[in-house]
């Protein structure tokens, strides 16, 4: 009976660890919060950007169906090659938020709220990343 548990615990595990989705250049894509993607950057998918979001910082956007007097601001923090960490805020003018890291443009569109049924919700960013030419 205990292999029997040690074994189908081992099988969700394993199930649980998913290799990084593969998105491409000049598209929009989302990340959930602590959920990461490889950005393929040329055409064979030989060299990737991996690209993590790893942080909210702050959340206060005014939520769906409110009449508020500012819509607030998001701001996140992005973990670039499992090392470099970029912040990118959206402010309450609806701008996206862009910064340059590496050769490459990553243009923070939207920061959502996910209702979950757990205790703890969870936020996706949704970001466009493009290469800049030298």
């Amino acid at each position: 009976m205990k292999k029997a548990a040690v074994f189908i615990f081992s099988l969700l595990l394993f199930i649980s660890c998913t290799e990084n989705e593969i998105f491409q250049l000049d598209k929009e894509f989302s990340l959930q919060l602590k959920e990461s993607a490889l950005i393929s950057t040329n055409t064979n998918n030989s060299e990737n950007l991996k690209i993590e979001f790893h942080e909210l910082l702050e959340y206060s956007v005014c939520p769906e169906n409110v009449n508020c007097i500012w819509a607030g601001r998001a701001i996140v923090n992005l973990k670039i090659n499992d090392s470099e960490i970029l912040q990118l805020a959206l402010l309450d003018n609806d701008i996206p938020s862009k910064k340059m890291q590496d050769g490459y443009e990553i243009t923070l569109v939207d920061v959502t709220f996910i209702k979950t049924n757990s205790t703890e919700n969870s936020y996706s960013v949704h970001l466009i990343i493009k290469k800049t030419t030298p």
